[in-house]
């Protein structure tokens, strides 16, 4: 699993691992062991989906005047239509 040091605390990576699942981080690249152990491939993939997030935050997934759950559901889903459609309009996936 990618994820972010700073939301993995020992005891949630530990219960996490008892049950044959292991999280990926990225070393600082001052850290000792950083360049045999940072992936290329898994920090773009990171990378894109951190900057999604970012984007889909911005669109205004964080703060939301819904009254229903169905309203939540349809907000979060146009949003990442809006996001998709943006995608296939720009032909590429990091605009």
């Amino acid at each position: 699993i990618l994820a972010d040091v700073g939301y993995i605390s020992k005891g949630l990576r530990t219960v996490f691992a008892q049950r044959g699942y292991t999280f990926w981080t990225p070393y600082r690249s001052n850290m000792k062991g950083a360049k045999e152990h940072n992936n290329p491939v898994l920090k773009r993939t990171r990378r894109l989906i951190e900057t999604t997030f970012s984007k889909l935050t911005a669109a205004g997934s964080e703060h939301t005047c819904t009254r229903s759950l169905a309203g939540l559901r349809a907000q979060i889903e146009s949003i990442v239509m809006a996001h998709n459609l943006r995608i296939l309009g720009n032909g590429n996936v990091t605009n």
